[in-house]
């Protein structure tokens, strides 16, 4: 017996020493942890300025004193009573809830302090066990020990879980009653204080007379705590609740904040929004976010004005997404997910899957010239349409009975690329525009060439980078450096760019889709005053249910989308060049103060041959006066730069003698024409 007690006696020690070890290790966690609380997660911008806290994306934290004293009063009362007097634990209030708990047969009351309410908000779960209630408790000692009880209260009002997606009393006095916290009555701050204790029963919106009932007690409670008097309690009681369904307006760019967060759980999964104290450094460019935003905002603006847009019962807002990449780095400088944050967190950038209509021609085209095809090689037109293609794109048009890839682009021809998809096949096209950097699933159907499928907006613009980067391609992206509280680097940008495309293949589309904004389906985009060279391409889709651009200066590639969340058309003749284009360039004009687009540069390998706009074939005197409709001639001689060899070898056969006759009869033409045709003597 002596010998089995004496066993007992140190498994017992053993023990303690292990908790007591154990708990020793818990508490100084807890104390890094709450040191690198105090130490917030901050996001930087391309300058490496402050742009926001991880933690407080929405920018709603308010210091104590900035808050309404009866807000504070309130939760206090309710929550934790005597907070300003226990520690980080309140043993009275244990003994107290432990006999209403027996007294009701269940239990009924909890006796957690804020402290212990702020260390489970903050670093960990909900779940009811007993290791988190000891992980509780030793961090809330910690904050107890690193912080004082004003700072405790006033991080526990800024991060309170107030149902939904509303964390902390700022964000719940808007969303409940439509004003500033610091505009709250005694009567609202009760309200708020009395939906903490259960977000879900509570709301107002479920049950409103539970929430009624929960807010005279918090008042109750607050006159027997004397922080209300017997007629400030009266008129807060007599106080009829007047709870809104109010549309917060907040800055578009918080759908780049929420970006930047999923940008960095696709890195490091959930776990690094829970992390305090790194610096992390990204793409974001404040002035151009500005100027996407304002050019989104008046031209939305000004369609509404015009009266132009389609009329509906339910009055749907008008959408629109806008994302600006910096091409050749694939950093994104500017994101707008949607007209209003406050009314939908949905981002209509990254997550809208859309028709792209036209838009999506030039990879179809980028395909044809990697088969061999040339910007000036001639196509004959489908002269029907297949069963699966419906009207998707803008243009019907169907031409002439044969166009240059060139022409076919630039004016958008349906019936070239339902041609030119039978010749490049659907497989070639869609691993293409994989390739690209499309990652959502395009249908292997014929109408693909009108834009069939569905994608996103950030992932076509990102496409169309590939054009000004000579065939690069690199992943969009905007965490660009994170490092630690030291400034040691724990990241580093890992997307380098790919080659997906030769430097000639990248210029000539380039070319073909210049032509698209200087005398194509986008020509509007000319009177948009762009000081820099720029291409792209516009979209229609069937109805106008979809409007698109995305263009390009050799420096910024930018994408424009416009439609409803339900698609339905916007209006009579809603084409991408005037619903969408205005947006881009709009936005594109105001970048030119702030950034140097430089030109496109020609490959050394191309070389420049004068051709026959109409043809394909190298070019003839009389392709200078192309006869119009109205007995006006035209030049249809233009420069198209490619890969010696490539060339067409025949003269355009179709204007060999549309040159007019000389004037001044037969000498003086043989005067102009001889030294055409006879070298002059030499000096030496």
């Amino acid at each position: 017996p002596q010998q089995q007690a004496e066993v007992l006696k140190r498994t017992a020690l053993l023990l303690l020493i292990l908790l007591a070890s154990g708990a020793l290790l818990i508490l100084l966690q807890a104390s890094r942890q709450v040191t690198q609380f105090k130490n917030p997660t901050l996001v930087f911008d391309q300058d490496e300025k402050p742009w926001f806290d991880l933690h407080d994306p929405l920018g709603t934290h308010l210091k104590l004193s900035e808050m309404p004293l009866h807000l504070s009063q309130a939760v206090v009362a309710v929550e934790d009573r005597r907070f300003y007097q226990h520690g980080f634990i309140d043993l009275w209030g244990i003994a107290r809830a432990v006999w209403d708990n027996l007294k009701s047969g269940g239990v009924r009351e909890g006796a957690s302090t804020l402290s212990q309410q702020l260390a489970r908000q903050i670093f960990l779960t909900h779940r009811r066990t007993v290791s988190r209630k000891l992980n509780e408790a030793l961090l809330a000692s910690a904050l107890e020990d690193q912080l004082t009880k004003d700072e405790i209260l006033e991080a526990y009002l800024n991060r309170v879980f107030m149902g939904g997606s509303l964390y902390g009393m700022p964000s719940a006095a808007r969303y409940f009653f439509g004003k500033d916290v610091k505009q709250i009555t005694v009567s609202e701050a009760a309200t708020l204080a009395a939906i903490i204790r259960s977000p879900n029963f509570y709301s107002p919106k479920a049950n409103p007379d539970k929430v009624v009932q929960r807010r005279n007690m918090v008042l109750k409670r607050m006159l027997d705590e004397s922080y209300l008097t017997p007629e400030q309690y009266q008129q807060a009681i007599n106080e009829k609740l007047k709870f809104v369904k109010v549309r917060v307006v907040e800055r578009t760019e918080t759908y780049f904040k929420d970006f930047v967060r999923s940008e960095l759980i696709n890195l490091f999964g959930e776990e690094i929004l829970d992390e305090y104290g790194y610096r992390i450094y990204t793409s974001f460019s404040p002035q151009l976010q500005t100027l996407a935003e304002s050019a989104a905002n008046q031209e939305i603006a000004r369609l509404q004005v015009s009266r132009q847009l389609y009329r509906y019962p339910d009055k749907p807002d008008l959408q629109v997404a806008l994302v600006s990449i910096e091409s050749g780095t694939g950093h994104i400088n500017a994101m707008v997910g949607g007209r209003n944050y406050g009314g939908s967190q949905y981002n209509r950038a990254t997550q809208a899957l859309r028709q792209p209509g036209s838009s999506f021609k030039p990879i179809l085209y980028t395909a044809a010239l990697l088969r061999g095809f040339t910007p000036a090689s001639t196509i004959e037109l489908a002269s029907e349409q297949p069963a699966d293609l419906e009207e998707i794109s803008e243009n019907a048009q169907q031409g002439p009975a044969a166009v240059t890839l060139r022409e076919g682009l630039r004016k958008s021809l349906n019936a070239a690329a339902v041609a030119l998809i039978a010749k490049v096949g659907k497989v070639g096209t869609i691993e293409l525009a994989h390739r690209m950097g499309i990652q959502s699933e395009l249908p292997e159907v014929e109408s693909l060439a009108l834009g069939a499928g569905e994608v996103r907006v950030l992932e076509l613009t990102s496409a169309f980078a590939a054009y000004p980067s000579a065939g690069d391609v690199v992943q969009p992206h905007c965490v660009i450096r994170i490092a630690d509280s030291h400034d040691r680097n724990v990241y580093v940008e890992k997307q380098k760019p790919a080659p997906v495309l030769s430097p000639e293949i990248a210029y000539q589309m380039t070319s073909m889709l210049h032509d698209v904004v200087a005398r194509g389906t986008a020509a509007t985009a000319a009177t948009a005053g762009l000081p820099f060279p720029v291409a792209g391409k516009t979209g229609t889709t069937n109805e106008y249910k979809d409007a698109w651009f995305i263009g390009f200066s050799p420096r910024l590639v930018c994408g424009v989308w416009v439609g409803y969340d339900n698609p339905r058309p916007i209006m009579a003749g809603g084409y991408g060049a005037r619903v969408a284009l205005p947006i881009w360039g709009r936005y594109m004009r105001g970048t030119a103060k702030l950034i140097r687009h430089g030109n496109f540069t020609i490959p050394r390998t191309l070389r420049p041959f004068s051709l026959c706009r109409i043809s394909g074939g190298l070019a003839t005197e009389g392709c200078n006066y192309v006869l119009r409709p109205d007995g006006t001639t035209y030049s249809a001689v233009y420069t198209e730069y490619l890969i010696p060899g490539t060339e067409p070898t025949f003269p355009c056969p179709l204007h060999v003698l549309a040159a007019p006759e000389p004037e001044g009869g037969f000498f003086e033409g043989l005067r102009k024409w001889l030294p055409k045709i006879i070298p002059p003597f030499s000096k030496n």
